[in-house]
């Protein structure tokens, strides 16, 4: 059963988020904002009576706008090809808006490999952090517009 919801949350990920309010805020870092409703369907069996956002959910959706923001940045695409870490520190609930900030240092966007800083916050409260490493190269999913 719990097989259930991690299968399906990389899914939701891919196919229900888009970049639309996905922004460069300095010369190497984007932030994107998402609301979450209250009846979304990344929450549905995680968990039935107190719902929360699957930590694997954070994880697809930092990788995914990662490669989108390096690939507008560089105008190359490029891929996730590690997590280094990533960090669970607040739940987020049905109807919490949520913003992520994507680094990196701007030396680096000439290099092949290029290392991220992700972080996740509601309200002013971090929710999640990480760092990812990334390479030149062609992305594994699609890079959304």
């Amino acid at each position: 059963m719990m097989m259930g919801h991690h299968a399906v949350a990389p899914r939701l990920a891919r196919g229900v988020r888009s970049f639309d309010e996905a922004r460069r805020c300095a010369a190497s870092a984007w932030e994107f904002d998402w609301k979450f409703g209250d009846a979304d369907e990344a929450f549905a069996g995680h968990f039935p009576h107190q719902p929360i956002l699957p930590g694997v959910f954070l994880v697809e959706m930092s990788l995914r706008a990662a490669e989108f923001a390096l690939q507008r940045d560089t105008g190359a695409p490029h891929r996730v090809c590690s997590v280094e870490r990533f960090r669970f520190l607040n739940p987020i609930l049905p109807g919490d808006a949520c913003s992520l900030r994507i680094e990196w240092p701007a030396e680096s966007a000439a290099n092949d490999k290029i290392a991220l800083r992700v972080s996740f916050s509601k309200a002013g409260t971090r929710v999640a952090q990480g760092a990812f490493i990334a390479r030149a190269g062609r992305s594994l999913g699609s890079v959304q517009s």
